[in-house]
Order: C-alpha cells, then structure tokens, then sequence
C-alpha cells in the first residue's frame, strides 16, 4: 500500500497538489494502489478544499462493501464527465492521501472553491477508453480495495477515528446488518428491497428540466410501478431512496447516459432525473460513505408549482 501520506480526518482542510507531483506517484497505468488519477481532476489541482469523509470502505457494485485505504472524499467534488463522453452519474471523487497536503487556516477565512470550474482546456494523456469499455475510478474500484467480512470491525474503528462518527451509530450500522443478514435467511431474500409484482414496468414523460419543482409520489404509489426485483425498468428504488416519499424537491439536472460501474459501458437512460437533496446514506450498505446521488424515474415524481413548495419550505 502507499505511503508518504498526511493523517486526515473529516473536516481538515487540504490543499491539491499539483498534477506534476501527482504524476510522479502514479503507475505506467496512471494510477496509485489501483486507483485512476482521472482528467477531470486536474481543474481541481492547486485549489483548497475540507475534506468530507475518510473512506475506510465502500460499496463496489456487483461486490457488496469493500476495504479501502488511504484515500479521502472531498466536500461537493464531484466527476462531470467532461472526459468519458459526458456521463452524468456525478460521482464522488477519491482522492489519494498522497495527492493532498494538509494546510492550517483559521475556520473563518476558509471560502469553499467554486466547483463549477470549467476544465482545463488541455486534454492530459491520461487513458480513458479501450473500445467501448471505460477507465475511470468507479469502473476500476474493485480492483482498488480488498475483500473484507461483514464482521469485520476495521473499518468501524476508522470511522470512529478518522470520520467522528459516534459509538452509537456505528453499534447501530452494525445491528441493521446483522438484522438484514437473518432476514435474508428467514425470507430467503433482501427484506430491505421495495418490490413490485409487475412483469413489465411503466414508463412516463414529464420532460422535466433543471430546477423545476416536484413532489415524489407515495412509497404505495411506486411500488405499483415496480418489478418483482424492485426495478423500473431496470432502475431499482433503493430503500435509502425510501424517506424521500412524498416529499417537495426541486430538479438538479437531467440524466441521459452513465457507465455502469460492472462492465464499464456506457448506458442510455430514459426519463430519469437527479434530485437536489437526495443521495444515499449508506443505512442499508453498512454506512458507506461514496454519497451516490440517486436516479429517479420520472413515474415516480409529480410536477408540482415551484412558488408552493417554496412558500412550504419558508
């Protein structure tokens, strides 16, 4: 594993280094324990930043919660894209310990940089497609942490240490997974899935756009919409997506293509949308704390007026 890297926590304030001296700490492969060093992350080389979570571990799709070590997310940076052909998934950005210097300033005088900065208009050398298949942090994040149980207690006692995280809700992460781990035995299945008991799935278009106000229909509403697996159309309602039910939210941005992070393709979506406010927690996958912000099928969301939910909110 690496080394040469400053102690972070939660909350520290770090500065990028810059691209000549993360370079330096990449492989032939343009990556450090595996992990990509992706184009999209040099705009934010040079500029500061609070780190937001150690991650100790993360859930990999297709391999349930993996070990990670060394790396951090930092507040509100997020992929764009701009150079796998514009997926729209945002994902949290890791960020190697060795790719950060820790810096002291005073709270007051720390102003969060401007995440909307636009790329720099050189594109770096950096591999990002072999044929129809992508390389990118989330396609490559099995193969960047290890194996770890259900049971195993490192990553709790990081989440304490590094990411503040209290006894309680880390007694409680572990109960609901043990919880879960006897519920699949006695249902023979994930009692945390919402399920439906279609065989072929609805579809609707609202055409909603950017900051236009909705409602998310009732958990009884969606269910009507669902498959025997919980999907529409291949869209699974997650249970972390749950508490959101019939609440007003307004839309963050449209979504038209992601990679998958199994195969590493790129795929179509279709009348689907990114909600401010609404990403996982990580209830019901063992605290992880990638903050993937969820997809919502248009079928489940009902355009609402904007100046209700914005008198409702004051």
């Amino acid at each position: 594993m690496s080394h040469n890297r400053p102690e972070l926590r939660t909350g520290d304030l770090v500065q990028v280094k810059n691209e000549e001296e993360i370079r330096a700490t990449l492989d032939e492969n343009g990556t450090l324990d595996a992990l990509p060093f992706m184009p999209e992350m040099v705009k934010y080389c040079g500029k500061t930043y609070r780190v937001f979570k150690y991650t100790a571990s993360t859930c990999v799709e297709g391999y349930g919660m993996r070990r990670m070590t060394d790396s951090v997310f930092l507040e509100g940076v997020r992929c764009d894209g701009g150079y796998h052909d514009g997926c729209q998934r945002l994902c949290l950005i890791f960020w190697k310990m060795q790719w950060l210097r820790k810096i002291k300033m005073p709270p007051q005088s720390y102003r969060a940089t401007d995440l909307r900065a636009q790329a720099d208009p050189k594109t770096p050398d950096y591999k990002t497609q072999n044929g129809d298949v992508y390389f990118c942090q989330s396609t490559e994040l099995r193969k960047a942490t290890i194996q770890a149980a259900w049971w195993d207690i490192r990553r709790d006692i990081a989440d304490i240490l590094y990411n503040r995280q209290s006894l309680f809700n880390i007694i409680r992460q572990s109960l609901i997974v043990v919880y879960m781990k006897i519920q699949r035995v006695i249902r023979k299945g994930d009692y945390v899935r919402v399920r439906g008991n279609l065989a072929k799935t609805p579809t609707e278009r609202l055409g909603l756009q950017a900051g236009e106000w909705v409602e998310v229909r009732s958990l009884a509403e969606i269910k009507q919409t669902l498959d025997s697996s919980g999907k529409n159309r291949g869209l699974e309602l997650s249970a972390e997506m749950i508490p959101f039910c019939n609440k007003k939210m307004r839309v963050m941005s449209r979504v038209n293509r992601i990679i998958l992070e199994i195969s590493g393709q790129m795929q179509s979506i279709n009348d689907s949308v990114i909600l401010e406010g609404s990403s996982c927690d990580g209830t019901f996958h063992r605290g992880c704390p990638r903050d993937n912000l969820f997809l919502w099928r248009e079928i489940w969301l009902r355009r609402i007026d904007g100046r209700d939910a914005a008198t409702e909110e004051t």
